[in-house]
Order: C-alpha cells, then structure tokens, then sequence
C-alpha cells in the first residue's frame, strides 16, 4: 500500500479552504461620521451640537458605545453619548473627537471642527 506523501496533503488541504474561505474583508468595517456644528442661541448663551453618524455593516449593531473628547477653546472634556449639545461662547474653536465601539470591539474614530457662532450656519 502506498503511502500519500505530504505534498498531496497540503495540496488537497488547501483545494478545500480555498473553496470555503472568504475574503478576510468581505464584510463591511464599523465607520463614523463626526459632526459638530452651531446651534444657536439660546437662553443661556450660545450653543453648538455634536452628533457621531455610524455606517457600515458591524457584527452586532444593538450596542455602540461613544466616546467624545470634546475641547472648546482652552478647555477640554469627555462625552459619553450619540449626540450632545453645550454652551459655548462666541468665536471660541470647537473641536470634537469621538471614538465608537460596536459589540464585536471593533472601533472607529472621527473628528470635527467648528466656531462657537450667534446662529447655526
């Protein structure tokens, strides 16, 4: 009786993964979208909002979680939330930073930029 070398093995081990593996990348990455923009003035003063837009096709789409770090003029601070709105004063820099982590780990990161204004533009 012969005896397969181990050659033939691999060759047919391989023949069967490569007819039932996919791409590494075949499905779509976790993305995110960071806006933060005037809002106005209010009865406090002047306002602006931030809000994360996410996309692609996460693993487990019912739990993101959302960091921001926020700075407004010399000032800096954390968000935990989808959307936030804040007091600022007029001409000050608005920087947001927000990180989201679907439920498989994954993470995606974005930024935005704006000025503190007397009207949304």
């Amino acid at each position: 009786m012969r005896r397969i070398g181990i050659p033939i093995v691999l060759a047919l081990a391989t023949l069967g993964l490569a007819g039932t593996s996919r791409p590494a990348d075949a499905r779509m990455r976790l993305t995110v979208t960071a806006d933060c923009s005037p809002n106005g003035v209010t009865a406090y003063g002047p306002a602006f909002t931030c809000t994360a837009f996410t996309g692609g096709l996460p693993a487990n789409t019912a739990s993101y979680t959302y960091t921001w770090d926020v700075t407004v003029g010399g000032s800096s601070y954390h968000e935990y939330t989808r959307s936030f709105r804040e007091y600022c004063t007029i001409g000050q820099t608005i920087t947001g930073t927000v990180t989201v982590q679907d439920g498989t780990g994954a993470t995606a990161t974005a930024s935005s930029t704006t000025y503190c204004a007397s009207s949304a533009s």
